[in-house]
This record gives C-alpha cells, sequence and structure tokens, in this order.
C-alpha cells in the first residue's frame, strides 16, 4: 500500500515516525525502508506521517514529553497525513492499520471565509485513491480489509 501511495504523490511521499528520542529520529524519509525495519524488528503499534515531497511550506511541530523525554511530532498542527498501524497480532503478524487526514483550512483575512489548505485537498485526494485500490484489490474478512502484498 505505500508503495501505491508514493507512486500517486506528485514529488514523491515523505514519511517520518512521530515519535523519536533526538531530532535525527524526526527527519522524513523517501523511501518506506526504515518503516519496513522498524515493523520488522518492533511488534508494538506504531505511527508515522506522510506528505507530499513537493509541501515544502507545510510547518512541522515538533514538542518534547516532559515526563518520557521523546521528542513528539504533532500531525494535526504539522499537516501530515496520520498511518496508525497497531501491534503485531497472530503468526503472520498482521496488523491493524489506518489512514487519517484532517480538513485544515487557512484563514485569509479577518473579513474572508476560512479556506481548506492544498494539503488537506491532497489529502483527500490521495486517501479516496487508496480506498478505490482497497476496494478493487483487498478482500473484506469478518469486516476487516486485507491487502494481499
Amino acid at each position: 500500500m505505500l508503495r501505491f501511495l508514493a507512486r500517486r504523490t506528485p514529488g514523491g511521499l515523505l514519511m517520518m515516525p512521530l515519535t523519536g528520542r533526538n531530532r535525527d529520529d524526526l527527519r522524513f524519509r523517501r523511501t518506506s525502508r526504515p518503516l519496513m525495519q522498524r515493523l520488522a524488528a518492533d511488534d508494538a503499534a506504531t505511527q508515522w506521517g506522510l506528505r507530499s515531497a513537493t509541501d515544502k511550506d507545510a510547518p512541522l511541530v515538533k514538542k518534547r514529553d516532559a515526563s518520557s523525554g521523546l521528542l513528539i511530532v504533532d500531525p494535526e498542527a504539522s499537516r501530515l497525513i496520520l498511518l496508525r498501524l497497531g501491534a503485531a497480532q497472530g503468526a503472520a503478524r498482521r496488523r491493524d492499520g489506518l489512514l487519517e487526514a484532517r480538513d485544515w483550512t487557512i484563514s485569509p483575512a479577518a473579513d474572508e471565509l476560512p479556506v481548506i489548505a492544498p494539503q488537506a485537498l491532497f489529502a483527500r485526494a490521495l486517501l479516496e485513491r487508496c480506498a478505490r485500490r482497497l476496494r478493487r484489490h483487498g478482500c473484506l474478512e469478518n469486516g476487516r480489509w486485507f491487502v494481499p502484498e
């Protein structure tokens, strides 16, 4: 599914984990290799942010968690498409996955109505394409969609 998303994204798809120990952990990656390595090494749930490589104007908001000391990226303020992957289950190590995007708005002036941000329009189109592909090529079993590898 990540290859499908990367091919449909103008300029390519950038991915980053939403939590890390230092700034180097929270940098955008052009390939899905770091995500795949993390999924192979760890059975825990993980969250990654997705963005088009041509979207250089969007902010990236990072905060440090006081209790754990981890750096955390705010996907809402950073205008990222959120990829949530659940914990690995069973011998096949299947994971539940969720792609999530918000309708981010821009307020151009006080007397004008808010306008939907270009990142939101891009995210909508990308998620609609992903849903169509899932319905065409996926398999519905017990209320869950499974995507062949």
